[in-house]
């Protein structure tokens, strides 16, 4: 049965005041951008890994982030 829009909201209710203690388990440059594994605070207790894409040209560029439920295997 799908959850009601009251029940949604609760599962993604969170206190954005709460620190994000960001822990870097890795750094790595390869082709051309920069790939950082972390974990972070779960309000939940424990700590939720992600992975963050940084491009490496100068200037505007985007970003990636992957986490909750992404595959964990990173290959070059």
């Amino acid at each position: 049965m799908p959850l009601s829009c009251d029940e949604i909201e609760a599962v993604f209710a969170y206190d954005p005041q709460a620190p994000l203690d960001i822990q870097e388990t890795s750094r790595r440059g390869e082709w051309g951008v920069t790939i950082i594994d972390l974990t972070y605070a779960s309000p939940m207790g424990g700590r939720v890994p992600a992975t963050l894409v940084i491009p490496t040209a100068p200037g505007l560029s985007q970003g990636c982030s992957t986490s909750m439920g992404a595959p964990r295997h990173v290959s070059p």
